[in-house]
Parts: structure tokens; C-alpha cells; sequence
């Protein structure tokens, strides 16, 4: 995935802008699939637990499937030219020094903390920069702050740990842990800062 090739019979074969990978996986039944390396799941940028839907979503879903299903008349809402504009642009978004250093710090809280058999590696730390910059374009920030930070963290570095515990795999446990930890990484103050960070690009 990082080198963005695929190689068949011996042929490696360049793949074209943009490339990205949505896997699916069922945590109940795994008959038929195999878990993946550490080293493979760290190459995903994120992972993202749907859990049960609620009752007036699910009650959406059961009306949207009455006549056809919803996949058949489903329509593009970006072209590609659109999505790599979008991309050069997440580069673009401003992060202060002080943010750099609190990713830095939160992921080194991974590879010290008692709960955990092996912590995130660097790639960790570059998926959580680069997801804290997307995450600030959407939501109309200029530049990356800790509350955006806080709310990736679950979700960028949840699926690069190994945990001592199994109990780690529930989704609920996981999120427990990593406010426990959050709590013991010093937040950047003075968010005046990043505003005239901001301006002064």
C-alpha cells in the first residue's frame, strides 16, 4: 500500500493518483480470513468501528432497501481531479511546533505504558499528523489543534497497538485506555498561537 504498487507475475505496475485501500473485517467471524501483521495493519491510516446501528438508522435502512437497494443509485459526489486538489490542500494546513511535540509525546505514551506489549511506531505519529491536517480542512480550521487531535487518536493508533489485555479488543475498553493516557500527555496551551500561526503563513 505505501509504495502504491501492485506487482503480478513478476511485473510491478505503478498505480495511478489517487490510491487508497478500504478494507472491511467482521470481528465476530473470522472463518475463511486471516488477521493481518502488525506491519500490514500499520500501513492503514485508520480504523473505524461501525458498531450496531441506531434504531432510527436502522429504520432508515430498512426503508431505503423497500424498493432496490440504495448501491444502485449511487452517484460519484467528487471527481478525481476535485479529490487531489483537496489533497495538496491538506498540505497546506499549518501545525505549530507544539503540535508536532504533542503527537510525538502521545505516541511515545503507546510504547511506555504498562497496558500495552508493543506500541505505535512512527508511521503512528505521521498517520496522526497527516489525519489531524485532514480532519482540520473539514472542519474548516486553518491549522491542527489538541481537540482534533484528541478525538483522532482512537481511531489512527487504536488498531497499531498490542495490547497485554484481550480485553483491549472491545471497542469501549480501547477508548477508556486511550483517555487515561491522553490525560497523562501535557496539552499545548495558549491556543492564541495557532491562529497567528495560521495568519503568519
Amino acid at each position: 500500500m505505501s509504495e502504491r504498487t501492485v506487482t503480478l507475475d513478476r511485473e510491478t505496475r505503478k498505480l495511478e493518483e489517487p490510491f487508497m485501500v478500504i478494507a472491511t473485517q467482521n470481528p465476530v467471524e473470522f472463518s475463511g480470513t486471516y488477521p493481518l501483521p502488525e506491519a500490514q495493519l500499520d500501513r492503514f491510516l485508520m480504523k473505524i468501528s461501525l458498531g450496531y446501528p441506531e434504531e432510527s438508522d436502522e429504520v432508515h435502512i430498512l426503508k431505503a432497501q423497500q424498493n432496490g437497494h440504495p448501491l444502485e443509485r449511487l452517484q460519484p459526489v467528487i471527481n478525481v481531479d476535485q479529490l487531489i486538489s483537496l489533497q495538496n490542500r491538506v498540505e497546506k494546513i499549518g501545525i505549530h511546533d507544539s503540535m508536532v511535540t504533542y503527537i510525538a509525546q502521545i505516541v511515545r505514551a503507546t510504547r511506555e505504558h504498562p497496558l500495552v506489549r508493543l506500541g505505535s511506531s512512527p508511521r503512528g505519529s505521521l498517520a496522526l499528523m497527516n489525519a489531524g491536517k485532514s480532519m482540520a480542512l473539514l472542519t474548516g480550521n486553518k491549522f491542527v489543534t489538541p481537540e482534533i487531535i484528541y478525538n483522532l487518536v482512537e481511531p489512527v493508533l487504536g488498531h497499531r497497538l498490542i495490547f497485554r489485555d484481550s480485553n483491549m479488543l472491545d471497542l469501549e475498553n480501547r477508548i477508556d485506555f486511550f483517555k487515561e493516557l491522553l490525560s497523562s500527555v501535557a496539552v499545548p496551551d495558549n491556543p492564541e498561537k495557532y491562529s497567528t500561526y495560521a495568519q503568519a503563513r
